[in-house]
């Protein structure tokens, strides 16, 4: 909630979408060749390329159109491509949830549809600070503060340590409690804010 918050400070400082899919929404296009109808990754991918692709305005001037309805030659309809653009905010929140690929019953290691999340969620990360690059002052900065707290954040609840916990059947919860919670340590815990 607190990474959201400091992205909505980013998209308040900078109004309108900014963040540029069209690098996410190709490279998936080419990764989704590399995966068989019915794996995760495949699936993944093609809900990946629904939210980032790109929209297309096809123009056509009437006057050519009606020539060429009679046969005359005619430039034919003009065709737009006009990216797909986030704001920060769903960016970051699109970039979560490609960071959070996984296929049930695989480890993270032998898992293709957790790298290829990893990777599209790279590229997402990239194209979020392609777009605080263009962006002003105010945004930069506070884009800054978001990405520090999204660091933070990682570093503080490691993800993968809570879900090697919750996996493993032979660790006791009262072993879990005992390892995260330490009554005399209360002034190690970050504050809620």
């Amino acid at each position: 909630a607190a990474v959201r918050k400091a992205f909505s400070e980013v998209d308040a400082a900078h109004a309108s979408p900014a963040v540029d899919l069209t690098d996410v929404w190709l490279t998936a296009k080419a990764e989704l060749k590399k995966f068989p109808e019915g794996h995760v990754a495949h699936g993944l991918l093609k809900e990946l390329i629904q939210q980032t692709a790109p929209a297309v305005n096809v123009a056509d001037d009437p006057i050519h159109a009606f020539a060429r309805s009679l046969g005359m030659g005619a430039p034919g309809p003009t065709r737009e491509v006009i990216p797909k653009t986030l704001t920060f905010t769903d960016a970051n929140d699109l970039r979560s949830w490609t960071y959070q690929w996984k296929t049930q019953g695989l480890s993270a290691k032998g898992d293709r549809a957790a790298g290829t999340g990893r990777y599209m969620g790279k590229l997402v990360d990239n194209a979020i600070d392609e777009a605080g690059r263009t962006a002003s002052p105010e945004a930069r900065e506070a884009l800054q503060v978001a990405r520090d707290l999204t660091k933070e954040s990682a570093t503080t609840y490691n993800r993968k340590v809570i879900r090697r916990l919750l996996h493993d059947p032979n660790l006791p919860a009262a072993k879990v409690v005992e390892t995260f919670i330490k009554p005399d340590r209360f002034e190690d815990l970050p504050p809620f804010k």
